[in-house]
């Protein structure tokens, strides 16, 4: 729906105009994965962050943020490779002359394959490899840190570990 606004109300060689029907096309993509990502989010933390007299604001930042971090950067992965792969909209939506990178491959592939198209692929393929690893190794530090939390904290409720003494 909000790709047919952008493109009656905007004029047609806008970037505008793809940059909204994208962002109606993956903004469903995106609240799953994000959605995913609160749902593993414990509201302890929170309360606990609240209670010891943070605001709202500083809570979301310091504690709920950096907890549904890993969804958030899967979630924008996941667009930015559905935007790169939607042809189809982006054809639709921008006018004539519009020249965004899916189109001017599609362009060029049509008449003959050169080796600019051949660089262009690479380039793409190497971009979301590094992004891939990078977010992977993001995810891996963020859950090393919370393992090292949970063992450095002393459970709730539980008593210290005593040796018994056995006489003999």
């Amino acid at each position: 729906m909000p790709s047919f606004i952008a493109s009656a109300v905007l004029p047609p060689r806008c970037t505008l105009r793809v940059v909204i029907a994208h962002i109606g096309f993956n903004v469903a993509f995106v609240a799953l994965v994000v959605r995913a990502s609160l749902r593993n989010l414990d509201p302890a933390m929170e309360e606990a962050s609240r209670d010891l007299g943070a605001s709202a604001w500083v809570t979301f930042w310091r504690v709920t943020l950096p907890s549904i971090m890993p969804g958030v950067l899967g979630g924008a992965l996941l667009a930015f490779t559905l935007s790169l792969d939607d042809f189809v909209i982006t054809f639709f939506v921008t006018g004539p002359g519009g020249a965004t990178l899916p189109i001017e491959i599609y362009g060029q592939l049509r008449r003959t394959i050169s080796p600019e198209i051949n660089a262009i692929s690479s380039l793409l393929l190497a971009a979301s490899t590094v992004a891939l690893l990078s977010a992977l190794g993001v995810q891996a530090a963020a859950g090393r840190r919370r393992r090292a939390r949970l063992r450095a904290q002393p459970q709730a409720g539980a008593l210290p570990l005593q040796r018994e003494e056995t006489a003999m």
